[in-house]
């Protein structure tokens, strides 16, 4: 009978240990998908930043656009392009936005803009470039909540306690 309870407690054991190693092997492949949609993240943000210059050269020219929207445009544009952390690039992503939307509202209401041949291709890539951003923004984000879900919930916290792993806070909201 002792010897019994001694091999159920050494199974019970085994596989409590077996269970909480695969479950540390699934949370880090979960924290590096979180690395790899950030790449995608990445290359979204740096192909719209590289659009910049192209708007600029098709609004340029015409005096009614104000020297300071288009010096905002091509600055927030080199400081996404420099940014590293997440959160820097989340920060230098929103500032372009703001940029962008102020520069084409004013342009896109000119007609020597309007009619400018490069315009509306510009314009026609950067939404296309918005589209990718918005969708590489949304992996990343489910990245990250699968991650803290998992993390959060039982025996996954246990586990994530025990490895040091970390809630991932790092969320890219659209602002």
């Amino acid at each position: 009978m002792k010897a019994a309870l001694i091999v159920i407690g050494g199974v019970i054991v085994l596989a409590a240990a077996l269970g909480s190693g695969l479950l540390r092997r699934d949370l880090t492949r979960e924290r590096d998908a979180i690395a790899a949609q950030w790449t995608g993240v990445t290359a979204a943000l740096d192909g719209r930043a590289e659009l910049a210059p192209r708007l600029v050269e098709a609004v340029k020219g015409d005096a009614r656009i104000e020297a300071a929207a288009i010096a905002l445009v091509t600055e927030s544009g080199e400081a996404l392009l420099r940014a590293r952390t997440p959160r820097d690039r989340i920060e230098a992503n929103n500032r372009l936005d703001s940029a962008l939307a102020g520069l084409l509202a004013a342009a896109g209401h000119l007609p020597r803009v309007a009619g400018n041949e490069s315009f509306p291709l510009v314009r026609d890539d950067l939404a296309a470039a918005d589209y990718r951003i918005a969708e590489a923004r949304r992996k990343y984000n489910e990245a990250v909540q699968r991650y803290n879900t998992d993390i959060e919930l039982f025996p996954g916290n246990i586990v994530a306690w025990l490895s040091g792993l970390k809630r991932n806070d790092a969320y890219f909201r659209a602002e």
